[in-house]
C-alpha cells in the first residue's frame, strides 16, 4: 500500500518492479498511487464511467516518461457523495456488462454496471466495523483473542439469520448475553458477529431475490460473501481480485492515448 512507500520513492519502487519482471516501456498505474497521498494525484472522474472515460482522464506523471495514472471514480452530486480508487479497475475487468458487483473488504464496494460502464456505487464500512467491534468494544471479551481464519459455521449462519431482522445494533450487543447466558463459546460468537456484519452488508447492498451478483476479491472473504448472498436469495459468482485488476488495467490501457 501507499503507506509503505516513503515520500518521493515511487519512481524507485516502480523501477525495482520493472527490473524484477524484466520489462520496460510505458506503464499504467491504478489505485491509491493516484490519490492525494500517493505518487501524483489523478482527479476523480464522475460516474457513469467507462474504460474510455477513465482512460481519457488518466494523467501523465511529471518527470516520469511513459508513466500514466488512472483516476478513481466519484458519484455525481445528485447521489450520495462517494469515491473509489482502484476498485474501478477491478470492476471493469470482471467481465460484467450489466449487473451488480460486490467488492468485500475493509470498505466494501457495491457497484452497478450498465452497458459496460460503472453507473453507480456505494461504500460500506463492513470490514472496519467488524474489526472495531472485535478489538475495541465490550464484545471483545466474548471473542477469541486471535482472529480465526474461518468463522464457526453454526455461529456464522446464525448471524446471517439475525441480519435479516434489520436490527444491527441490538443484534450485535446480543453477542454478550449469548455468551453469558447461553454458554456460546468465543468461536461461535465470532462467527455470529461475522455473519451479522456480512448479512447486514448484503442487506444494505440492495440485492434482489434471484439476482446474479459478481463478487470480486480474495478467496476466503469472497466465499463468505457468496454464502451471505445465497442466504439472501441471490446467485453469486466469484472473480479473483488480482485477475480482475489485470484485465481492467488492460481495458483502460487499450483506450489510452500513450503519445500525448
Amino acid at each position: 500500500g501507499i503507506l509503505s512507500v516513503p515520500k518521493g520513492a515511487f519512481p524507485d519502487v516502480l523501477a525495482a518492479m520493472q527490473r524484477d519482471l524484466g520489462v520496460e516501456g510505458p506503464v499504467l498505474v491504478a489505485g491509491m498511487a493516484g490519490s492525494n497521498r500517493g505518487w501524483f494525484e489523478a482527479p476523480y472522474v464522475a460516474a457513469p464511467a467507462s474504460a474510455a472515460a477513465i482512460a481519457a482522464a488518466a494523467v501523465p506523471v511529471p518527470g516520469a516518461r511513459g508513466v500514466w495514472i488512472a483516476p478513481g471514480v466519484r458519484m455525481a452530486p445528485l447521489h450520495r457523495a462517494d469515491v473509489m480508487r482502484g476498485e474501478e479497475t477491478q470492476i471493469l475487468g470482471a467481465g460484467v456488462e450489466d449487473g451488480l458487483l460486490c467488492l468485500p473488504g475493509t470498505h466494501t464496494k457495491w457497484a452497478r454496471v450498465a452497458a459496460g460502464a460503472i453507473s453507480a456505487f456505494s461504500t460500506t464500512m463492513a470490514g472496519e466495523v467488524f474489526s472495531l467491534l472485535r478489538k475495541h468494544s465490550i464484545l471483545s471479551g466474548s471473542l477469541p483473542v486471535e482472529a480465526s481464519a474461518q468463522p464457526d459455521t453454526d455461529g456464522f449462519l446464525a448471524g446471517l439469520g439475525a441480519a435479516k431482522q434489520g436490527r444491527f445494533l441490538s443484534a450485535a450487543f446480543g453477542v454478550r448475553p449469548m455468551s453469558l447466558l447461553e454458554g456460546r463459546g468465543p468461536a461461535w460468537c465470532e462467527g455470529y458477529l461475522s455473519g451479522l456484519v456480512i448479512g447486514t452488508d448484503v442487506r444494505e447492498g440492495g440485492v434482489e431475490l434471484g439476482a446474479a451478483v459478481t463478487v470480486i476479491g480474495a478467496d476466503g472473504l469472497a466465499r463468505l460473501y457468496a454464502d451471505g448472498l445465497r442466504a439472501a436469495g441471490a446467485i453469486p459468482r466469484i472473480v479473483d481480485g488480482a485477475e480482475a485488476f489485470v484485465h481492467g488495467a488492460w481495458r483502460i490501457a487499450q483506450k489510452l492515448d500513450w503519445e500525448i
